[in-house]
C-alpha cells in the first residue's frame, strides 16, 4: 500500500523502506516493519501516518549526522555551462535570499487521500497510452461531425421538400430486430465465466486490433476500475446511468478531469467495438465526458529549457553514474534518444541491436549516401507498436553519434535488447519500471515540479523542434510515427524516402541546451 500500511492476519503493521544513504545507520537493514498494536483499520490508518512522520524525522536526523560536507563559500565556475554556479550539495539547498546553504527540510508526509490520488495518477501515467487515446478522441470528433452534417442535410431537405427519406423495405419482407435473430451459426457458446463482460471484451478487442501492451494495459485498468466503482455488469446491460456513475466515481477518487476523460474515451472505444460485433445495440458512453477536449490537449507539455538543463545535469551525465533503477546505460541513453528521435519510451526500451543499422539512400541529384538509422518495428520477439504508422526508421541525430551511441549498440551485439538490464513490470511492459524510476528522478533530483512534464514530453518537444526547423508536417509525422486523417499519410513507414528524413534530422537543434561531450563510463 502506498501509505506503508501492512496487514498480517488481523493485525496491522507499518512497513517502510530505509533510504539507501542511511542504511548503514541501521546495520544494513533495508526496511522497517513495526507492529501498530491494533486490528482496527481506521485506527491503523491514523497510527501509520503518525509513525511515518516519526520515521521521516528519524531518517532526516540520521542523514544530517552522516553528512559533513564542506559548504562552498562562493560560486564555482562550471566550464560546461560557461558560468559560475552554486554546486549541488547532498542534504542541502542553497537559499538565494540568504546567500547560504541550508539543510533540506524533510518532505511533508502526504495524507492517505493524497497518496491514493497520486497512486491512481501514476498508475494511469505509467501506461502512457496517450497517442492511442488521442486517436480515439479524433475518431469521436469525426463521428460527431458526420452526425451533425447528416442532421443538417436532413433539416435542409425537410425545409425544401417537407418530406424526409425513408429506408426502402420490400413489401413482402418483415423487419426483425437483430436482437431477435436466432441463427445457430451466429451463436457462440461462452468460453469463459466472464464471457459477455468487459474483461472478455478487452481480450477480444486486443486480439483483433492488436494494440501495444500499454494500450491493452490501459484498457484493463479502465475495466478494473469500472468493476470496482460500478460492478460486473454484462456489456449488453451497461446503461448511460452506469457510465455517468463511473465518471462521477473517478472524479471522487481523485482522478483529474483530463484523466477521467481519457478513461471514458477508452471505455467508449470498447463499447463501440461491442456494438460493431453485435454484443450491444448502442454505446451508452457516447458523448459522456467531463470537459472540453481543449483541456485534454494540454495534458502533456513539452520540456522547457530549464527542465532539459536539469535532466542533462544530473550525476548520470556529469559523473557517469548508472543507478540500478535506471537500468545501467538506459539511464543515460533513453532521455537522449527521446529528445532526438521523438520516439515513445516503450519503442526505445524494446530496441534490439539489429534495429540500429547503416542504410544507403539516393538523393534527387542522383548521388548515393549512407546514414545510420534506428528502426521501430514489431517483428522481433516481444516487440509491439501502437499502429501501422508507428513502424518506421529514424536517422540517428549527429549528437547521438558524437556521444558514442553506436559503440553502446556494438557492445550489445548478440543480445536480445540494446538495453538488456531493463526488467519488465508485472504487466509485461519493458518500460514500466524504468518509467517509474525516471518519474522519481524528474521530480526529486531534477526538481521538475510541473506534473504535465513527463518522459512523453520529449515527444511533444520533438514535434515543436520540427516545426521550429521548418520541417514539413508530412516528414515530421514520418519521423515520429504519427498518423493523420489524410489517406496518403497511412502509407510509408519503413519505405518512406530516407533523404528528406536525413535532411530533417540534421536541422533539429535545441537552442540554449549544452550536452555532455561524450558518455562517461
Amino acid at each position: 500500500m502506498t501509505n506503508h500500511l501492512l496487514k498480517r492476519g488481523s493485525r496491522y503493521y507499518i512497513r517502510r523502506k530505509i533510504p539507501l544513504d542511511v542504511q548503514a545507520r541501521y546495520q544494513g537493514r533495508k526496511e522497517i516493519v513495526k507492529a501498530l498494536g491494533t486490528s482496527d483499520p481506521v485506527e491503523a490508518r491514523k497510527l501509520v501516518r503518525e509513525e511515518s512522520v516519526r520515521l521521516d524525522r528519524e531518517f532526516y536526523s540520521a542523514r544530517q549526522e552522516s553528512l559533513s560536507p564542506v559548504l562552498p563559500a562562493e560560486p564555482v565556475y562550471d566550464p560546461k555551462r560557461g558560468r559560475y554556479v552554486w554546486p549541488l550539495v547532498p542534504g542541502y539547498d542553497f537559499d538565494f535570499d540568504a546567500r547560504k546553504y541550508v539543510p533540506t527540510p524533510p518532505r511533508r508526509v502526504l495524507t492517505a487521500a493524497e497518496e491514493k490520488a497520486i497512486e491512481a495518477y501514476e498508475e494511469w501515467l505509467a501506461y502512457e497510452g496517450h497517442d492511442e487515446i488521442a486517436r480515439l478522441d479524433l475518431e469521436d470528433e469525426a463521428r460527431e461531425e458526420r452526425i451533425e452534417e447528416a442532421k443538417e442535410a436532413l433539416r435542409r431537405l425537410w425545409l425544401e421538400t417537407g418530406t424526409l427519406p425513408t429506408p426502402p423495405v420490400a413489401a413482402s419482407s418483415s423487419v426483425v430486430p437483430i436482437s431477435q435473430v436466432k441463427d445457430p451459426a451466429l451463436e457462440i457458446p461462452p468460453a469463459t465465466p466472464s464471457a459477455g463482460h468487459l474483461a472478455a471484451l478487452v481480450e477480444q478487442w486486443a486480439k483483433e486490433r492488436k494494440p501495444d501492451v500499454r494500450t491493452t494495459n490501459a484498457a484493463d485498468l479502465v475495466v478494473r476500475r469500472f468493476y470496482e466503482y460500478v460492478g460486473r455488469i454484462p456489456v449488453a446491460s451497461i446503461s448511460r446511468a452506469h457510465v455517468i456513475g463511473f465518471k462521477e466515481k473517478l472524479l471522487v477518487s481523485g482522478q483529474t478531469p483530463v484523466n477521467t476523460d481519457k478513461q471514458l474515451t477508452m471505455l467508449r472505444a470498447l463499447l463501440n467495438f461491442a456494438v460493431a460485433n453485435l454484443q450491444a445495440t448502442s454505446n451508452p458512453a457516447q458523448g459522456v465526458k467531463v470537459g472540453e477536449r481543449k483541456n485534454a490537449r494540454a495534458a502533456r507539455l513539452p520540456f522547457d529549457l530549464p527542465a532539459l538543463q536539469a535532466i542533462f545535469s544530473t550525476p548520470v551525465y556529469t559523473n557517469g553514474e548508472r543507478p540500478e533503477g535506471g537500468a545501467g546505460e538506459a539511464a543515460y541513453w533513453l532521455p537522449l534518444l527521446g529528445l532526438f528521435t521523438g520516439a515513445r519510451v516503450e519503442e526505445l526500451c524494446q530496441l534490439r541491436p539489429e534495429d540500429i543499422f547503416e542504410e544507403t539512400y539516393g538523393t534527387t541529384n542522383g548521388e548515393s549516401h549512407k546514414c545510420w538509422v534506428l528502426r521501430i518495428t514489431d517483428e522481433g520477439a516481444g516487440q509491439g507498436v501502437k499502429n501501422a504508422t508507428s513502424i518506421r526508421r529514424v536517422p540517428l541525430h549527429p549528437e547521438l553519434l558524437a556521444r558514442g551511441f553506436l559503440d553502446t549498440v556494438a557492445s550489445q551485439r548478440g543480445k536480445s535488447r540494446v538495453f538488456d538490464k531493463l526488467k519488465p513490470d508485472s504487466k509485461g511492459s519493458e518500460s514500466g519500471n524504468w518509467s517509474k524510476w525516471f518519474s522519481k528522478q524528474l521530480r526529486h533530483v531534477c526538481k521538475v515540479e510541473n506534473k504535465k512534464m513527463v518522459f512523453h514530453s520529449f515527444r511533444h518537444l520533438f514535434k515543436d523542434l520540427c516545426r521550429n526547423a521548418g520541417i514539413p508536417e508530412e516528414v515530421s509525422d514520418a519521423l515520429s510515427g504519427h498518423s493523420s486523417g489524410k489517406v496518403s499519410r497511412r502509407y510509408g513507414g519503413l519505405s518512406y524516402p530516407l533523404a528528406p528524413l536525413v535532411d530533417a534530422v540534421v536541422r533539429i537543434r535545441v537552442p540554449g541546451l549544452e550536452l555532455p561531450v561524450q558518455p562517461l563510463a
